[in-house]
């Protein structure tokens, strides 16, 4: 049987100062349309600025900034678990608007309390097609360090 091999980073690949970019993604009416949908709000896909604009709700910024993180793989198997994030806001996002995720690792620390895994602290701004500033996360992630055994008899 073949053996699971995790891809994403480990605790000691996250040096402090550094980061990566997402691939961006453009908002259609689509998305808005089924996210409103997903979550059983119809109202929130009904929202326009004073300018005319639609608006995208928060919760599917938060969701597609996470999707972006998700595809950079930092985290494919060897994310242990979420800790929580904090947003701030900046900018409205509108549909058609294309956003990215640049991901800032702020620091990095072994956990007290589990051995084989750590805490990253990380920085998520989301950008949109103007380089503007449209929202920041800071958010605390437990990932494996090399040291953790994925082998359950070890």
């Amino acid at each position: 049987m073949p053996q699971f091999q995790p891809t994403g980073m480990y605790l000691e690949d996250y040096i402090e100062g550094e980061g990566m970019l997402s691939p961006g993604r453009t908002i259609t009416s689509a998305d808005i349309e089924m996210f409103a949908e997903w979550i059983g709000d119809p109202y929130s896909a009904k929202q326009y600025a004073d300018n005319g604009k639609r608006l995208v709700c928060v919760p599917l910024i938060v969701n597609l900034a996470d999707a972006l993180f998700q595809r950079l793989g930092c985290v494919e198997g060897t994310g242990y678990c979420n800790l929580g994030w904090k947003w701030k806001f900046q900018h409205p996002v509108y549909e058609w608007d294309t956003l990215w995720v640049r991901t800032r690792w702020n620091s990095t620390r072994p956990s007290k309390s589990l051995p084989g895994v750590g805490i990253v602290n990380m920085t998520l701004t989301v950008l949109n097609q103007h380089d503007e500033e449209v929202a920041v996360a800071d958010w605390a992630v437990m990932m494996l360090s090399r040291s953790y055994s994925l082998d359950p008899a070890a």
